[in-house]
C-alpha cells in the first residue's frame, strides 16, 4: 500500500527520502529519479471561481449552476473553446489519463484537442447527454505516442436542437508519471527503470539497467503479477489477463524500488 500512497496523496520532499504527506511514510530511498503520477492542470474544478490559467473565448466563463462537484463549473453557450497549458511539456507515453466530465441539455457533440509541441493537435469528440458524466479519453494517444503534449483544449457547440446550446464542463484532469528529482543522499548510481509505452492494450516493454523483480499492483493493492528483468535489460508485461483500468508496476533492485503507474486499455 506504501506505492499507492505515492498514486493517491501528496507527495513532499524532506531531507533526502521522499515522504508521503498524509501518512508519514518514506516512499521511496535517497538519490533516485522517481516517476510519481502527477496531475498536469491547476484550477481544474473551477473552484477558484474563476477561469485563469484556462483561457480561450470570452463566452466561457465559471458559474454555479448545477457543478458536477464543489461549487463551481466551466460553462460556454456558443461553438467556442478554451485552454490551459501543462504544468510542464511531457511526452504521450508517460500520461496515464486524460479525463473530462460534461453535460449538454440539448445532447450535442463537445470536441477536446490534444495540443502539441510541434504545432499539431489530435482532435476527436465526445458526446455528452443532459446528467453529468465523466468521458475518459485516454485512448485517443494510442496512435499519438512520442509526441510531446503541451496542453489541453476542449469546446462548446452549435447544435440544431430546440435548447440553448450551452456546455457545462468540470474536472479536467491530465495525470502522467513526471520524474521527481532527489538531489541530496548519497551518490550511488540508481538503476533507471521504464515501462512503455505507459497506456497499452495486449503488452508493454520494461527496460532497465539493472536486474530487477517487478511487481504488478491493482488500484487496490492487489498483488496481479510478478516477473524478473535479467541480465538482458528486457521483459515482455502481457495485459491479456488484466482487466482495464491504472496498475502500479514496481521494481525493486538491490538499491532500492522504484514505482511507474501504467493504464490498461
Amino acid at each position: 500500500m506504501i506505492v499507492l500512497l505515492v498514486i493517491l496523496s501528496q507527495i513532499v520532499q524532506s531531507g533526502y527520502t521522499v515522504v508521503d504527506a498524509g501518512s508519514g511514510q518514506v516512499v521511496n530511498p535517497a538519490d533516485a529519479t522517481v516517476p510519481v503520477a502527477t496531475e498536469l492542470l491547476t484550477n481544474t474544478g473551477f473552484e477558484t471561481g474563476s477561469l485563469p490559467p484556462w483561457y480561450g473565448n470570452p463566452q466561457w466563463e465559471v458559474v454555479t449552476t448545477f457543478p458536477h462537484a464543489g461549487i463551481y463549473c466551466a460553462a460556454d453557450v456558443g461553438n467556442n473553446w478554451v485552454r490551459q497549458e501543462l504544468s510542464q511539456p511531457v511526452l504521450t507515453d508517460s500520461i496515464v489519463s486524460i479525463t473530462i466530465w460534461s453535460r449538454q441539455p440539448d445532447n450535442q457533440i463537445q470536441a477536446i484537442d490534444f495540443m502539441y509541441a510541434d504545432a499539431t493537435y489530435h482532435e476527436d469528440i465526445v458526446w455528452p447527454t443532459l446528467n453529468w458524466q465523466q468521458f475518459d479519453v485516454t485512448s485517443w494517444l494510442s496512435d499519438q505516442m512520442g509526441k510531446t503534449m503541451v496542453a489541453l483544449r476542449f469546446w462548446g457547440y452549435v447544435g440544431g436542437g430546440p435548447a440553448i446550446d450551452s456546455t457545462y464542463s468540470d474536472d479536467v484532469s491530465v495525470i502522467a508519471n513526471v520524474p521527481l528529482e532527489l538531489t541530496e543522499g548519497t551518490s550511488a548510481p540508481r538503476p533507471e527503470f521504464r515501462v512503455s509505452p505507459s497506456v497499452f492494450r495486449d503488452c508493454a516493454r520494461i527496460t532497465a539497467t539493472d536486474a530487477a523483480r517487478v511487481s504488478v499492483y491493482s488500484a487496490t493493492g492487489a498483488l496481479v503479477g510478478q516477473l524478473e528483468v535479467g541480465s538482458s535489460g528486457e521483459a515482455t508485461l502481457q495485459g491479456q489477463n488484466l482487466a482495464p483500468g491504472a496498475y502500479v508496476v514496481v521494481a525493486e533492485f538491490a538499491t532500492g524500488s522504484v514505482s511507474q503507474v501504467i493504464q490498461k486499455r
